[in-house]
């Protein structure tokens, strides 16, 4: 025999619980220039920490391997991400463009 399911009883949010974008708010927040900026300078922090273990390495002062892989693995995906969002922002200007 099986027991009838009932319905989930969520609590309500007050006012003060609600999360609204205010004007100023929204004046605050980072730009997608901005934000763009910000990440591109992240990628391109990863590459050169990638670039010094890769010459640590070459020349075996304090270079392991495994470190030296890890740094070029997360500068390779984060490359890969940021031209991966590029492609995106491209397509959908495109998309936009042929709307009109």
């Amino acid at each position: 025999m099986t027991t009838p399911l009932t319905p989930i009883n969520a609590p309500r949010l007050s006012e003060q619980d609600r999360i609204t974008l205010s004007p100023h708010a929204a004046a605050n927040a980072p730009s997608f220039e901005q934000t763009l900026g910000a990440a591109v300078e992240k990628v391109s922090k990863l590459h050169a920490a990638a670039e010094v273990q890769t010459t640590q390495f070459a020349s075996s002062t304090n270079g392991q391997l495994h470190e030296n892989m890890i740094a070029l693995e997360k500068a390779n995906i984060a490359l890969r991400m940021m031209v991966s969002v590029r492609n995106r922002v491209v397509e959908a200007y495109r998309d936009l463009m042929h709307m009109s």
